[in-house]
């Protein structure tokens, strides 16, 4: 090798020396010449002390590392005295200061990089020729260690592949029999299973009439991965055989040897204006580029900004692809017919200086003509706006060093089964990036951060949305950004985001050139995810729209899916950006009008059995017979829930699609179907919007039936929402409307009783439940007899007669558990529990309070957990256990935030308080019980008033503000006579 300026050369492809003036100067000990290789290594740049003596000694360095380091630095020194190189040292730091051309490993290193950079292969050649000669044998000679073993493994692998750069150079000059010898030595001796290698020996056996030798080193090296690896040769080695078994004449044409008058193409478009984002997206592209992705492709709907992360990303890789760069508009979803493949060749051959008359007329011929230019160049392919992979396929070069960048709104999924293929799928940009792009496309608009956010929000963070609103933003007589923020609000967007120079750049040309490139079925199925009711619609339901079974259907959505229109929500739902699920909803007006009612009238019924499957399952109910097939598998309580949880907003919005629609028997049957779980999951607006509706469309049947069951709901609206009073009159207004011989009046009379005892009208209460007890009579499979006997259970209670309370709640109990009914278990249990705490029978209450928690805990019901947890605090609180009384209340109360059940909520307030108390707080416990009065005055809950009244003039005394504490007790006093009660001592607890 040569020298540099100062005549030092240090080399490590071998044993590790120095050689200057070629002189032959020794490293010293293996551990020095160690400490060079490695500082030679990272010529030019800091080594850590520390680095060195882990590199040096490993593990378990001597404690006089540090001082035989520095020696050894000594010595190293002294060699390179008489020439410019040194060691310096700099905050435990050591740097070799070295030109990095006099290292052999970096040299050798440049020298093959400059190789692959040349397009003449005899250039090509002579620098890998010298790049070779630099090796002296096996890297670090008679170092050991793990840095030495890791390096000299990665130099031996890089040694391979100059060799076979160097190989393919004098086959591309047609030079195959000077190299096959020592092209024989790497592959029977050095590299037997270098499979680049073997194919190149195997080619050139066949060039020169040894078929057969070739054949036999392919058994050989299949052989050899088979027993050392447990793999088969690679895709191209494999056919490589079938092609030399074919005895294909392709395998004969050689490059043309002349290339100083081929051209370089130069393709690219310039980068795209004002590009920002898409950092993860650009690493992974050059990481699949790093590792040999031979095609790679951008894929997502139109509009998200393929083209512009392909060009912006061609650019930043173009220089490692001296021979040039391609570029063809494929016209794959634009106005008009596609680029036919044969023609986007004609334009490569073209620039790659193939004479017009010379291009075959033949697209499979220009193919292999496309292949042999490429050959042995380095080309970036860029593809944009490719079809399919059809289109794609033929101009895909053969040679691996070439790489191919489309652009798709397909997946080209197939491409895999005949190439290296890699997709990254594009979504929107983040709100941050999308604000980031529009700043950089309105630069004198003068708008506002603020303004740019909600602007950008309606884009949904689709570029090409971002880019016409920028367009319009920036006209001399444009919008200002409040109005167009104002017109996209109001208006369609598709509309509004459109191009007036050139409708065929906006949004609606966009989506529609993708919808018109579907086939027929696939169309259909869009139309009919844009009639959807739900943004999220579930395959099954999609199904019935269709009538077809759910798996055509999903082979169809995923036909959508593939072309970026639709994506999977989940397993089983699908999902659209809003801009393309308003395009959804626009090309459903191409059905057919009776068709379209008809859809949407399975759809609905879908719905309605869909939802009462789940919450038959869910909370106990008798399920109503269907004739639909397609329904959801729900197998168990929790599975059930989670379904309905899931969909609960497709629910609610094909309800409200249902009372839009007019189809009346649809709104207040589903509304029906799902009261009871969103009453369950504390979703209260969800359900006074579905109740409003569900009580107009039985006002519009005018139907008794219907009106009573919604007004019914509504009651448990009020009740739960802590408005007693409008509780009783719903709940009146059923009972009103409903013959006595009616099964569901026991029901009604059921809701009563409690609406009438929450507001303090005991007898009223006591009477409505006996009548509902009356009319079941001994029919003990009927819950609602449950929750009549316990109404009776708290007005005792309430009246302090604890005997005839805990003989109610057990019987109440005996039925449910008699009967399998799992709601009440829970809350029965708690309210034995609350009679043993008021007798101070502390273990039994435990007991109760335990199964309690563990039967709410199983029913996933987030009410009843807080409800236990509040009297298990209260248990210890009897106790004394004053700690862990606190520790249960908050975690009720954490457990309570979002529960809107005020009845629940009160116990929660007032328990605390009690607890609070006796733990000597009562700031704190007066805060609770303020809370607890606040609630309580506005939902009308006299008896919760007095309680909370009570409590209140206990922590008042407590805290020494007598006057306020007389006001609360006389309050307190005043309720519990007018309730006919007696009130509870001054220091009792309430």
């Amino acid at each position: 090798m040569g020298t540099t300026e100062s005549g030092l050369v240090v080399t490590m492809l071998g044993p590790v020396v120095l050689r200057h003036d070629r002189r032959r100067i020794t490293a010293g000990t293996p551990k020095q010449a160690c400490v060079l290789a490695v500082l030679a290594w990272n010529a030019g740049s800091a080594v850590p002390a520390e680095t060195l003596i882990d590199y040096v000694w490993g593990q378990d360095p001597p404690n006089t590392a540090r001082k035989t380091l520095a020696g050894y630095v000594t010595r190293l020194r002294q060699s390179f005295s008489g020439t410019e190189v040194t060691i310096s040292c700099r905050s435990g730091a050591y740097t070799l200061e070295i030109d990095r051309d006099a290292v052999d490993v970096h040299r050798f290193r440049r020298l093959a990089a400059d190789g692959r950079t040349r397009s003449n292969p005899a250039e090509a050649f002579a620098l890998q020729r010298e790049a070779v000669n630099l090796w002296h044998g096996t890297p670090l000679t008679g170092l050991v260690g793990h840095w030495a073993d890791r390096v000299r493994t990665g130099l031996e692998q890089e040694h391979i592949e100059v060799w076979t750069d160097l190989f393919n150079s004098e086959f591309a000059c047609g030079n195959e029999r000077r190299c096959l010898s020592k092209l024989s030595e790497w592959v029977y001796h050095r590299a037997p299973m270098a499979q680049e290698l073997v194919g190149l020996y195997m080619l050139g056996m066949y060039r020169t009439g040894k078929p057969a030798e070739a054949l036999a080193c392919f058994r050989r090296t299949r052989q050899l991965l088979r027993t050392e690896l447990g793999i088969e040769p690679g895709p191209e080695l494999t056919e490589l055989h079938r092609r030399i078994l074919r005895d294909d004449p392709d395998l004969m044409i050689r490059r043309p040897v002349d290339h100083d008058d081929q051209p370089v193409p130069r393709q690219l478009p310039a980068p795209p204006h004002a590009f920002c984002g898409r950092g993860a997206e650009i690493t992974r592209l050059t990481r699949q580029l790093d590792v040999g992705t031979a095609v790679l492709a951008v894929v997502g709907v139109g509009g998200i900004g393929k083209t512009a992360l392909a060009v912006q990303w061609a650019h930043h890789i173009a220089d490692r692809f001296g021979d040039g760069q391609l570029f063809y508009d494929l016209r794959g979803f634009s106005p008009g017919e596609a680029v036919p493949p044969g023609v986007a060749l004609a334009g490569f051959l073209r620039a790659l200086g193939v004479e017009p008359d010379r291009i075959p007329t033949d697209t499979a011929e220009r193919a292999a003509l496309y292949r042999s230019l490429l050959a042995h160049r380095r080309v970036l392919i860029v593809c944009d706006n490719v079809r399919d992979a059809a289109q794609l396929r033929p101009l895909i070069p053969g040679n691996p060093r070439c790489q191919v960048i489309a652009t798709s709104r397909g997946d080209l999924h197939g491409l895999a089964t005949t190439h290296d293929y890699h997709a990254v799928p594009l979504d929107v940009l983040p709100d941050d990036e999308s604000v980031m792009l529009l700043q950089r496309l309105t630069t004198d608009s003068g708008a506002a951060t603020t303004e740019l956010a909600e602007l950008t929000g309606l884009c949904g963070g689709l570029p090409l949305a971002l880019r016409l609103a920028a367009s319009q933003l920036s006209a001399h007589s444009g919008p200002t950004p409040a109005e167009l923020t104002e017109l996209l609000g109001e208006d369609s967007r598709l509309s509004a985001l459109d191009d007036a120079d050139d409708p065929h750049l906006g949004l609606l040309a966009t989506f529609d050139s993708s919808y018109r490139a579907l086939d027929a079925d696939a169309r259909h199925m869009f139309q009919l995810f844009g009639a959807h009711p739900a943004s999220t619609p579930d395959t099954r339901s999609l199904a019935a729209m269709a009538g077809l079974s759910p798996a055509k259907t999903a082979a169809r959505l995923r036909r959508l899916g593939a072309m970026h229109l639709v994506h999977r929500a989940d397993d089983d739902r699908w999902s659209a950006h809003d801009l393309i699920r308003e395009f959804a909803v626009r090309r459903s007006d191409d059905l057919d009008t009776g068709e379209r009612a008809e859809a949407l009238d399975r759809c609905y019924d879908w719905y309605l059995a869909a939802v009462h499957r789940a919450g038959a399952v869910a909370f106990d109910l008798p399920a109503p017979t269907s004739t639909i097939t397609t329904l959801p598998t729900v197998d168990d309580r929790a599975a059930a829930l989670t379904w309905l949880g899931d969909r609960v907003r497709a629910i609610v919005a094909v309800i409200g699609h249902t009372h839009q629609a007019g189809a009346p028997i649809h709104t207040v049957r589903l509304a029906g179907a799902i009261g009871r779980y969103l009453n369950f999951s504390q979703r209260i607006e969800e359900l006074r919007t579905v109740l409003d509706m569900g009580l107009a469309a039985a006002h519009r049947l005018d139907d008794d039936t219907y009106r009573v069951d919604m007004l019914r709901h509504l009651g448990h609206l009020h009740f739960i929402t802590g408005d007693m009073t409008a509780a009783a009159r719903h709940f009146g207004d059923a009972v009103e409307g409903t013959p006595p011989d009616d099964p569901m009046r026991t029901v009604f009379l059921q809701n009563l009783a409690q609406a009438r005892f929450a507001l303090g009208h005991f007898s009223a209460a006591r009477d409505h439940a006996v009548e509902a007890i009356e009319l079941l009579g001994d029919d003990g499979r009927r819950p609602n007899l449950a929750y009549s006997i316990a109404t009776l259970g708290h007005i005792a209670f309430v009246h302090n007669d604890l005997i005839a309370a805990e003989k109610h709640f057990s019987t109440a109990l005996d039925i449910v558990r008699a009967n399998d009914f799992r709601f009440e278990v829970g809350d029965l249990l708690t309210n034995l529990a609350k009679i043993n705490l008021k007798l101070g029978r502390c273990d039994e209450a435990a007991e109760q309070l335990s199964q309690a928690l563990e039967h709410a805990t199983a029913e996933q019901d987030p009410v009843s957990t807080a409800f236990v947890h509040s009297f298990i605090g209260r248990t210890h609180t009897g106790r004394g256990d004053h700690e862990q009384a606190v520790t249960s209340h908050q975690r009720a109360q954490a457990l309570a935030q979002d529960i809107h059940q005020t009845g629940t909520r009160l116990e929660i307030l007032h328990n605390a308080g009690v607890s609070h108390l006796h733990a000597g707080q009562p700031a704190i416990a007066g805060e609770l019980h303020l809370e607890a009065l606040d609630l309580a005055e506005r939902g009308h809950d006299r008896f919760e008033a007095a309680r909370s009244h009570h409590g209140l003039a206990r922590c008042l005394t407590l805290m020494e503000d007598h006057e306020r504490a007389r006001h609360h007790r006389e309050r307190a006093t005043a309720i519990y006579r007018d309730l006919g009660i007696t009130a509870p001592g001054a220091d009792e607890d309430a």
